[in-house]
């Protein structure tokens, strides 16, 4: 039996996802979707020391997950405040420990989660901070409160992306699937997913509807001098895939081929 997570930064089809999973995969499949939401707690808690608040529910959700596997379950946690449990659940669950790497270009995420509200200054939604304990980009603390809210959430795009490479390069190849966000609704790739989740997906269109949990999440063109000025932030961007068109000073971001 498997587990599967999804590593991502939120605003990227993660609920859409977890919606169409739970419709398409059979019933010994377990999807949730952020089922401890901020109790995961990413500021406090680390990949090396993932208990330091919050331990009761975290092993709590532990217990549940093991539980539903020992039934001969499969379980799917969707969403994106576990990105920093992942080694943790990796050596401990004692099955194999899958993850679902879901990404979008930098600038839409960043835009998306500024119109929720985060890193606003009358907002309380600090999704990370270099400030974190184990942060992969501490070189952001001395200039932090310099930053705009738009740069405060490339910066998280950026840190999950960095706790991501580091991961993957641990990772057994077989257990770790990249879905870019404009891939959700290929059918090839999809066809990929459900062969990575052990599973045939029916990929009849009426599975693969597009409704507004997608609809609000649509690729915005921005003005890409901001991204330009963070050129690590871009440099893991290009790693991923994406390439920056200068066409009309917009960004268009793309996976490549």
């Amino acid at each position: 039996m498997s587990a599967w997570f999804i590593l991502s930064t939120g605003r990227c089809g993660t609920q859409w996802l977890s919606h169409r999973l739970t419709k398409l995969l059979p019933k010994q499949y377990w999807v949730t979707h952020e089922p401890l939401s901020q109790d995961y707690m990413p500021m406090e808690n680390s990949p090396s020391l993932p208990l330091t608040v919050n331990a009761d529910k975290i092993l709590g959700h532990l217990t549940e997950i093991r539980d539903h596997i020992n039934r001969g379950g499969k379980y799917v946690e969707c969403g994106y405040q576990c990105w920093r449990h992942l080694s943790w659940y990796k050596d401990i669950l004692q099955t194999d420990v899958k993850v679902i790497h879901l990404h979008r270009n930098p600038m839409s995420t960043a835009c998306l989660w500024l119109q929720k509200g985060a890193f606003l200054r009358l907002s309380e939604m600090e999704l990370f901070t270099p400030f974190g304990a184990e942060a992969k980009l501490p070189e952001y603390g001395s200039k932090w409160h310099k930053l705009s809210p738009i740069e405060k959430n490339l910066y998280f795009w950026a840190e999950v992306q960095a706790q991501a490479k580091e991961y993957k390069a641990s990772w057994p190849d077989e257990d770790w699937f990249d879905l870019p966000y404009s891939q959700l609704l290929n059918s090839r790739t999809l066809q990929k997913l459900g062969h990575f989740l052990d599973c045939k997906i029916n990929l009849h269109p009426s599975n693969l509807m597009v409704d507004n949990q997608l609809m609000e999440l649509e690729e915005i063109p921005i003005d890409d001098s901001v991204l330009k000025a963070h050129p690590g932030i871009l440099s893991l961007a290009e790693e991923l895939g994406y390439k920056v068109s200068s066409q009309q000073n917009e960004l268009q971001m793309r996976v490549g081929s």
